[in-house]
């Protein structure tokens, strides 16, 4: 049940930090993790560094360069234990960072397809919007505060798929946010989504990833390097 899985979690983050080498510095966010994206980086690091953090983020931009993993990124970087937001970024080996990057922390959802079919008992594949009760579900979770007082972060992945139901729910939520909540919009058309749902949020743009990152990162993966600069060119900056 829930209580179990609230314990077991404590014991692995206690046995784990118990057992980790301290660290002396988490790297900046995003490190070598984020392609190509100075100025997104730059705002956030600049919220992590200033504490003020909005209630909503819209990370906004192509598909394929990055903004779903930057957003688990920052996840970790807010309730990181040995870096965290003073440092500017995620130490990524404390107990929080490994169980947001295991998909295990129970203070950080990730709603997609698979989230959303985890609660309607329906098959993956078949989810074509974000449904109201989907969003019901992670706004009482935002209710329960968590048990380590950290920040509780609802990722929404393809946000633009929200229905009209769903997206003013959101907003009602924004209008008395309970504190330390975190909503992360994720999309590539955020064209779509409401306005009065775009006006509640910080955006944070994303752009194309310049060729010659794309380039390097397939070298990185054993292409050549003749290769790599084809495919980065055939890539339109993303990956």
């Amino acid at each position: 049940d829930i209580r179990e899985g609230f314990e077991r979690y404590f014991k692995e983050a206690c046995f784990m930090k118990q057992h980790m080498a301290p660290r002396t510095a988490a790297p900046p966010l995003g490190g070598s993790v984020i392609l190509g994206q100075p100025r997104a980086l730059g705002r956030l690091r600049g919220m992590l560094g200033s504490g003020r953090i909005p209630e909503a983020l819209l990370f906004s931009g192509p598909m394929g360069v990055g903004k779903a993993l930057c957003a688990r990124e920052f996840a970790k970087a807010l309730n990181c234990t040995d870096g965290g937001p003073g440092a500017g970024g995620p130490c990524g080996a404390c107990p929080s960072c490994l169980q947001v990057e295991k998909g295990l922390d129970p203070d950080v959802q990730v709603v997609n397809a698979a989230y959303q079919a985890s609660i309607t008992q329906e098959d993956p594949a078949k989810q074509r919007s974000i449904k109201i009760d989907t969003l019901r579900h992670v706004i009482n979770d935002f209710e329960l505060r968590s048990m380590l007082g950290r920040w509780k972060i609802a990722i929404v992945e393809d946000a633009h798929l929200l229905v009209a139901e769903a997206a003013n729910a959101m907003l009602k939520s924004l209008e008395e946010p309970p504190p330390r909540a975190l909503w992360i919009l994720v999309t590539h058309q955020s064209e779509r989504l409401p306005a009065t749902l775009r006006s509640r949020t910080q955006r944070v743009p994303f752009s194309p990833i310049p060729l010659d990152a794309v380039a390097r990162f397939l070298e990185d993966r054993g292409s050549a390097p003749e290769e790599a600069a084809a495919l980065a060119k055939r890539s339109g900056g993303s990956l």
